[in-house]
């Protein structure tokens, strides 16, 4: 995707919006940027970004100045309907998120994790478990930096792992991480969604384009997630406290047990986990199934189980 000379316009100015402009500005775009805030509520922000924008559209969002761009970067904060992105989309200008750009210009493979609930805490595990196992990470994401960050930079981890939110997926096109997990469906961000409906399409938009090498992570013991395993093009691997899996992990004896495509099973002992609750055992069997599909041995993740304090 050549970006020299494009009119790209980031709409939004918290942190992933920053991020955007300067990892555009890098590759020659040229920077638009339209907040709903004021010029003096972004003093700030527009200081640090002297020199890198072309137009300023600040506080409000209009139709006219959305049509001048030849594409437009979309900030998680932002609802996808309001109305200069749907004319937008009408004269048939390219609006996707931030994730989405990033994803465009990513070298390295993506775990990407998603649900209601459990998202930081699962993230966070995989990240510690690849480092465990002596594979380097960034970790990021809709926490701690944007994709986009890492992106920007070098590159110089194995593996991007980053927790993404249904905002952030809404705005998504080619996105297809190598790995993807999808803890839990539960109505949530109903003032933003017309529907759970809705907030349920925008959670599958993570697996939508993997094809049959890639892995797919689901809990088996949500009825609203379990059925994905059957429709996905991805390897589906599930997880479950509720009763063994074909492939993937399960509560047995006190231990998590994980069973490959190999039907080989590797037994995890959680006599000195310190997270507290089912909904950890969830989030600790997700993560495990996501580091052994990476190469993480049983000792690495072992160690990870018995260290982590929970967020």
């Amino acid at each position: 995707m050549d970006l020299k000379g494009k009119k790209v316009l980031v709409v939004g100015l918290a942190r992933t919006g920053l991020a955007t402009v300067r990892f555009l500005a890098a590759r020659g775009a040229r920077v638009l940027v339209s907040e709903v805030k004021t010029a003096s509520q972004l003093e700030a922000e527009r200081e640090a970004l002297e020199g890198l924008v072309e137009q300023w559209e600040l506080g409000g969002h209009t139709v006219p100045f959305f049509l001048g761009a030849d594409w437009i970067v979309v900030s998680p904060g932002v609802p996808m309907d309001i109305a200069p992105l749907n004319e937008a989309r009408v004269r048939r200008i390219p609006v996707g998120s931030e994730v989405e750009l990033a994803f465009r210009f990513l070298r390295r493979p993506l775990i990407a994790i998603t649900g209601t609930n459990g998202k930081t805490t699962t993230t966070t595990l995989i990240g510690q478990m690849l480092q465990a196992g002596g594979k380097s990470a960034f970790v990021g994401g809709n926490i701690g930096k944007p994709l986009i960050g890492f992106t920007a930079g070098p590159q110089s981890e194995e593996w991007a792992v980053a927790e993404i939110s249904s905002f952030q997926l809404e705005g998504t096109l080619h996105f297809r991480p190598r790995i993807c997990v999808l803890l839990n469906l539960t109505e949530d961000h109903l003032d933003r969604y017309a529907s759970f409906a809705e907030y349920g399409a925008a959670k599958e938009k993570i697996f939508r384009n993997q094809e049959g090498d890639d892995f797919v992570i689901l809990n088996a013991d949500d009825p609203l997630t379990a059925p994905f395993a059957h429709r996905v093009k991805s390897q589906a691997v599930l997880f479950s406290r509720e009763r063994p899996v074909a492939v993937g992990c399960f509560l047995e004896g006190g231990a998590v047990l994980f069973r490959g495509v190999d039907g080989r099973k590797e037994r995890f002992s959680l006599d000195r986990m310190k997270m507290k609750g089912t909904h950890n055992q969830e989030n600790l069997m997700a993560a495990i199934a996501a580091s052994k599909i990476c190469g993480c041995s049983q000792e690495a993740l072992q160690k990870v189980i018995d260290e982590f304090n929970g967020l």
